[in-house]
Parts: C-alpha cells; structure tokens; sequence
C-alpha cells in the first residue's frame, strides 16, 4: 500500500522552531524558579505561528488575556477567598471586562481561563489571601515568558513574514480560479451544465480566500504594517474575488439546451479568448509568486476584440431571433462572463507589474 506521508518543509521547520522554543521556555523557568514553568512551554507552542504576523497576534492576545484574569483572579481571591463564590465572580467579572473592551474582546476566552487557574491553585495551596497577588503575577510571568521566547524563535530561526505568505497565497488562488474556470468552460463546449467535479474547487477556492483575508491581517501587525507591495497585494485581492464572481456567473448561465449553433458560430473566437486567458492566468500567477515583472496582456485584449466582433457580427445577423428568450440570455451571460474576466486580468497584470516595480525600488 503506497504511503499518503509527505514531509512539508515549511512543517518541519516549523517543528524545529517550536521545539526550541519549548526547551528554551523551560530553561527560563527553571533559572527563574517559576513553580508552574510549563504554562510558558505551552504557551511558547500556541504563540509559534508560521509567520511573525500570527505570532505576534497570538503572542498578544494571549498576554492580554493573561494580564487580564491573573488581575481579576487575585482580586477575587483578596476579596472574596476561596470558594464557589470566587470562582463565579472572578469568571463572570473576567468575562464581561473582555467583552466590554475592544483590546481584550478576542482574549476573553483566555482570561477567564486564566482566572480560574489562579482561583483553584490559590484554593489548592491554602493561599492566604494577600499572597493571591504574588500568585497572579508568576502566572503572568510564565506566560510572558513563553510569549517573548515564542517571538524571539519566531523572529530569528528561519523567520517567515506573514506578507511573503501572502504573495504566494494570491498566486494560489490564481492557480485554482484558473482550474476552475477550465472546469466551467470545457462543460460548457461540451453541453454539460455542471461539471460533476465543480464542488471540491469552488469549495477549496473560497477557503484558499479566507487564509488570504487572514493572513493580510496577520501581515499588518508586523513590523512596518502594509507598505506598498502590500498594498497592491490588496487590490490583486479584489481583483480574484471579482474573477470568483465571473466564474461562478457563467456556472449559473451554463445550459446544453438549444445553444450548439450558437455555439459552433462562436467557437473559433471564443475557444481562443478561453486560452488567452487561461495562459495569462497561469503567467501571472508565476509573477505574483516570484515577484517578476509580468507579460503583457496584448494577447488577451486582442482575442476579446476579435470575440466582440464576432458577437457583433452575430447580433446584426440576428442569429438569436430562432431561440428562446432564456437560452438567449444565458449564451450572453456565458460570454459576459468571459468578457469580465478577460477584462480584470488584463487590470490585474498592470497592477502586477506595479508590484514588481515596488519590489524592485524596495531591494
């Protein structure tokens, strides 16, 4: 039976990462004499993300969640004691602060876990209430230090940026708008209204944009926020979900009813804007990925003229009078459809070019 194992690079280092971390977490503790050394070598886990953008969200909220129930949880035991009332108070109180503060509201979870740990260990230990304190504070400082040593592997042992990932998440979804719209096109040629195998890349297409939206924002909270390439990396971004869009229209206007003569009259011109396309999609994925300066577009815009002027050509004929009103509308949505997307990649292609530009003035 043939192994479906396979050693991601990216993965394995990743691994290497987090476990320097956890051993380097540990020795900190141990020199340090933190009771509970091993909240920060879980915490050095969680905080180790991919990219410094990811880390230092997580390494941020999990510091003010921590901030936050180790404060609350001391007060409640310096107040209340130990007991159910404590722990009620102290995670109800931890969770409603959270809530109410826009800083804190993603660590609210957090918080109040970390509430609850300094209640019951305070509880378990027969902690005087005054000492409530000293024990909030050492889990704060465990945390803290697995956040700092988190960020510090994350920052210096093969560091990766959330913006690099993003590049390569753009070319991604360029790769698979470019299969999916092959998908939709060749079962339109060939009569079938929907592919069979047309779920799995729409579903795949609109998770591959969700991890981009995520990683732009974790491309934010590094150093030095959005510069230009990042910039122009957000409208490549609008640039797909609209190409999404086209595609998922001529999807809806596909129909093997009554449209071959209609198609066989356009087949020449628009099987060529079809590879016009699809080759241009493949070339500017390329681009995005490398940082290269792009093609040009001439090849695209030149099969939509030829295209437009076969369209023409077909309306002053009035090759349309003999169908149906609906199979009319949906050949016309086909091909707008196809007009749309020929149209953003030749935007997408100047904006590429500016990000290569950007690249190249930056070093």
């Amino acid at each position: 039976m043939k192994s479906t194992y396979a050693l991601d690079p990216v993965q394995f280092k990743h691994a290497l990462k987090s476990t320097l971390g956890a051993l380097a977490a540990m020795a900190l503790t141990e020199a340090l004499g933190l009771k509970q050394g091993y909240w920060a070598v879980i915490t050095s886990l969680l905080v180790m993300q991919t990219n410094l953008g990811g880390s230092i969200a997580a390494g941020w909220s999990r510091l003010l969640g921590t901030f936050a129930g180790a404060a609350v949880g001391a007060v409640c035991l310096i107040l209340l004691g130990h007991g159910p009332v404590s722990l009620g108070t102290g995670v109800l109180a931890t969770i409603l602060i959270c809530s109410g503060v826009a800083m804190l509201r993603d660590s609210s979870r957090l918080a109040a876990v970390t509430a609850t740990v300094v209640i019951m260990l305070g509880a378990n230990a027969g902690e005087s209430a005054l000492a409530a304190a000293r024990l909030g504070l050492d889990r704060f400082l465990e945390i803290a230090i697995g956040v700092a040593v988190g960020l510090a592997v994350t920052f210096f042992v093969w560091p990766s940026r959330a913006k690099q990932e993003l590049a390569c998440g753009i070319a991604s979804v360029l790769r698979e708008l470019t299969g999916l719209y092959a998908l939709v096109f060749t079962g339109w040629q060939e009569g079938v209204p929907r592919p069979a195998d047309i779920d799995g890349p729409r579903k795949n297409l609109r998770v591959s944009r969700a991890q981009n939206r995520a990683l732009l924002l974790e491309a934010q909270k590094e150093p030095g926020g959005l510069t230009k390439p990042e910039q122009i990396m957000i409208s490549l971004m609008n640039f797909e979900d609209r190409m999404f869009e086209d595609v998922l229209a001529m999807e809806h206007a596909c129909s093997p009813i009554g449209l071959e003569a209609l198609r066989h009259k356009l087949r020449p011109q628009l099987a060529e804007l079809y590879e016009a396309t699809l080759a241009a999609m493949d070339a500017l994925a390329a681009s995005v990925a490398s940082g290269a300066a792009p093609g040009s577009p001439d090849n695209v815009a030149a099969a939509l003229n030829r295209a437009e002027e076969a369209i023409k050509t077909l309306r002053l004929a009035k090759a349309t009078a003999n169908h149906e009103l609906e199979e009319v509308l949906r050949f016309f949505s086909f091909y707008f459809g196809m007009r749309s997307l020929a149209e953003e990649i030749v935007g997408m292609t100047t904006r590429a070019a500016e990000l290569a530009e950007a690249y190249a003035q930056r070093g």
